[in-house]
């Protein structure tokens, strides 16, 4: 019994620390999209800012009008040191 108890303990051990590092993986990944998406409203504006329309912006990118009208709207691009 002591035998099953301590595999089961490891089990769960293990799967936590997967569980922990994927909770790490995702934080990161969180943030480099966060940023991205900051850096990509930046740049669509720029291109705003040079008379090009919201859907001319979006046929150049192949997005959605309304995409580039709600990545326009990202105000701040996050500090990359947040991570």
């Amino acid at each position: 019994m002591d035998a099953a108890r301590d595999e089961h303990d490891r089990r769960v051990e293990e799967a936590t620390a997967e569980a922990l590092v994927a909770l790490e993986a995702r934080s990161e990944a969180e943030q480099a999209l966060a940023v991205a998406t900051a850096a990509l409203g930046e740049t669509l504006r720029t291109l705003l800012a040079e008379d090009v329309s919201a859907e001319r912006a979006a046929a150049l990118l192949e997005l959605d009008p309304a995409e580039v009208r709600r990545l326009t709207k990202t105000t701040d691009r996050p500090a990359a040191a947040a991570k």
